[in-house]
């Protein structure tokens, strides 16, 4: 096994082991002598010190020169260069499973070219008999070859790789190379692993067993590298004039190094506006930009810094778009004062996304609700049974209601929209209230509190609340802690209704009270008024429904030119089709969503990569090998980076230990021959 050297510089101390033998030459008697008559009758007599012209004591100075040499030695840092493919002592075939990264960090410097060399040398070792499998991975897997024996498929597979907009995840690339080698029937199984293994791109559900006997090895590629992103975008919005106005602020975060340059903000392809900003190494940065006036189309934005190593994050894409306010009628019964729908209002009126109106029922006319997106009965019912088919007419036309039972209602709006009965009013103020313990996480409704948020909703409480025996037809949302219905939905026709069995005036809940209540407000609103909620951009590994930005359903024959087309931002056409409407959202940038049947501009989607992917810190190989190594496979730790071959074997503290010793035995035996002469001389 060849010895390589980190710091091969170092060896140029072994320079140090001439310096005795010049000496040495240096004090040789000299050959011009001058001769002086008055010295002429005196014998020549030799100089003692002449007995320094020669080497008296030889294991002397080799046990100095072995000092010198294991100094410099361990300097240099010396390691044992492994192999690249490990010694082959089964007989029979191999299943040879190959995972390489693909995910945008490896564009960074030469890591995919070094990946591609790699396999090369890898196919190389290929014999007959062997079965090889190459999978390319970022956020997901796919194989890139069937098994095979030829190392051109291998090679030719590797050379067709290229650095994606994905993050990276080895939990699908592990889990498919498991299947791939449990079900081999070869003798000997061998998994490679090659990336540069940040630290994001392992968690939990990564760990997998690889099968008993199967080797295993790990090649890290690259070094971490300074990196600076921008991270992150947002558009606050505001009215100024009758127009809506987008106010974009942007974080950038310097990972690694300090950051010092400008910050731009693109308009549909134009820089209009230019920040200077300085970011400490580590830390993270915030630039605002001044407010720009939205028109009705989309408006493609792009917050921009200097490119660095990784050209992948200097970029974020996000889209803006006026959008019409929604118009909100709340109608209250008779005998409502005017603190009824104070909490409900203002909590709408927060923003820019609604137009509030309070009226009574009785002024729910057609008219009324022609003008409207959303009804919202507050504790109130419909007038009579003109007024609860026109509420139905009205929902299964396309608009949303939504029904907040109270003391005053009776139950009429949830009977006339089929969302239940009401059955009596339940009071809870005995045992301090009732909490939302059960909730539909998955619904739109709640898409804001998912994870940690969702412990917010529970900390209202319900003192009293009206029994809603929910009809079949309907979806309850959510229960409280004695399993009674809290919030009901059904969609009917082209509309959404949805019941609330609390007021939400402060008098039967605290709910109004907490800080959840505004943004819960809002989500109900939107889902029933039916407006999708746009994000400003979407991820890597997202899926795109592209039916609600379409005008009507696609055709199933799309040969006459006027399908809809969603344009990738590599330029590659999608057709949509009734069977085909999901679109994988693979690559950064925008994608137009045409439809050519209404003339208009084309619907545009912003799309980023992963944000962790920008983060360049280094996994722990370890924690993989000891997740793979859970069924008995052996590990072979193979690192293309002669630095973490040098660093896992650490050879130097034994040569310097060893220099040590060495020093030791010269001064005990520089000492004994010093005393012999002493005694000699004397």
């Amino acid at each position: 096994m060849p010895v390589a050297f980190l710091a091969p510089v170092f060896l140029a101390g072994l320079a140090a082991l001439a310096i005795p033998v010049l000496i040495h030459l240096a004090n040789r008697p000299k050959k011009d002598v001058v001769r002086f008559p008055s010295l002429m009758f005196l014998e020549k007599v030799e100089y003692q010190a002449s007995s320094r012209r020669r080497l008296r004591n030889l294991v002397l100075f080799a046990v100095r020169c072995l000092a010198l040499i294991l100094v410099a030695g361990a300097f240099a840092r010396p390691f044992l260069d492994h192999p690249d493919a490990p010694p082959v002592t089964i007989d029979g075939g191999r299943e040879l499973v190959v995972l390489v990264d693909r995910s945008a960090s490896m564009a960074v410097g030469d890591r995919m070219d070094r990946a591609r060399g790699e396999v090369a040398e890898i196919a190389a070792g290929i014999r007959r008999g062997d079965r090889a499998t190459l999978v390319a991975f970022d956020h997901a897997a796919a194989a890139a070859n069937r098994a095979t024996d030829d190392p051109a498929v291998l090679r030719a597979a590797a050379d067709s790789l290229r650095p994606g907009d994905g993050g990276t995840r080895l939990g699908p690339p592990l889990r498919l190379a498991e299947s791939l080698l449990a079900g081999s029937p070869l003798p000997r199984r061998e998994l490679v692993v090659i990336s540069d293994f940040q630290r994001r791109a392992w968690d939990q559900e990564s760990a997998i067993a690889a099968p008993p006997g199967t080797a295993v090895r790990l090649i890290r590629l690259g070094e971490p590298v300074a990196n600076t992103a921008v991270a992150e975008a947002a558009a606050g919005r505001e009215r100024f004039s009758g127009r809506e106005r987008a106010r974009v602020t942007a974080t950038v975060a310097a990972r690694g190094g300090e950051f010092r340059g400008p910050v731009s903000l693109e308009l549909d392809g134009r820089v209009v506006q230019e920040r200077d900003l300085t970011v400490a190494a580590g830390d993270v940065g915030r630039v605002t930009f001044d407010p720009v006036t939205l028109p009705d189309r989309p408006v493609r934005a792009v917050v921009r810094i200097p490119a660095d190593d990784m050209a992948a994050d200097d970029a974020l894409h996000l889209t803006l778009q006026g959008d019409r306010p929604l118009r909100v009628v709340i109608g209250q019964g008779p005998g409502a004062d005017a603190r009824a729908s104070l909490y409900l209002a203002r909590a709408l009126e927060a923003g820019t996304e609604h137009d509030v109106a309070v009226l009574p029922t009785a002024a729910l006319t057609a008219a009324a609700l022609a003008g409207a997106d959303v009804v919202i009965l507050n504790d109130a019912d419909p007038a009579g049974d003109v007024g609860g088919r026109r509420l139905r007419d009205f929902v299964e036309a396309g608009g949303g209601v939504i029904v907040v039972l109270g003391e005053r209602s009776r139950g009429g709006g949830t009977e006339a929209l089929g969302l239940g009965r009401v059955a009596g009013t339940r009071d809870r103020s005995a045992d301090g209230g009732a909490s939302l313990a059960r909730v539909d996480a998955q619904h739109p409704v709640f898409e804001p509190f998912r994870g940690g948020a969702a412990g917010q909703l529970s900390r209202a409480r319900f003192f009293r609340y009206r029994q809603l025996d929910a009809d079949p037809a309907a979806s309850v949302l959510a229960r409280y802690d004695d399993g009674t219905t809290a919030m009901a939905a059904r969609d009917l026709g082209r509309g959404r209704a949805l019941a609330l069995t609390a007021p939400l005036d402060g008098r039967w809940s605290d709910l109004v009270l907490q800080p959840v209540f505004v943004p819960l407000a809002h989500r109900l609103v939107r889902h029933a008024s039916g407006r999708a909620v746009v994000p400003a951009w979407r991820t890597v590994g997202d899926l795109l429904d592209v039916a609600p930005l379409l005008a009507a359903a696609p055709e199933s024959d799309p040969d006459d030119g006027t399908a809809p087309v969603v344009r990738t931002p590599s330029g590659r056409r999608i057709r949509v089709t009734p069977e085909r409407t999901m679109i994988s959202l693979d690559e950064r940038g925008f994608y137009e969503v045409r439809d050519p049947r209404t003339g208009v501009a084309p619907a545009a989607v912003a799309v980023n990569g992963d944000p962790g992917e920008s983060e360049l810190d280094p996994l722990d190989t370890a924690v993989v090998e000891a997740a793979l190594t859970v069924g008995g496979a052996p590990v072979i730790p193979v690192s293309a980076e002669p630095v973490e071959r040098e660093r896992t074997q650490s050879l130097w503290w034994w040569v310097l230990a060893a220099a040590f010793v060495v020093m030791a035995v010269e001064t005990v035996l520089a000492n004994a021959l010093s005393g012999r002469r002493s005694t000699v001389q004397v």
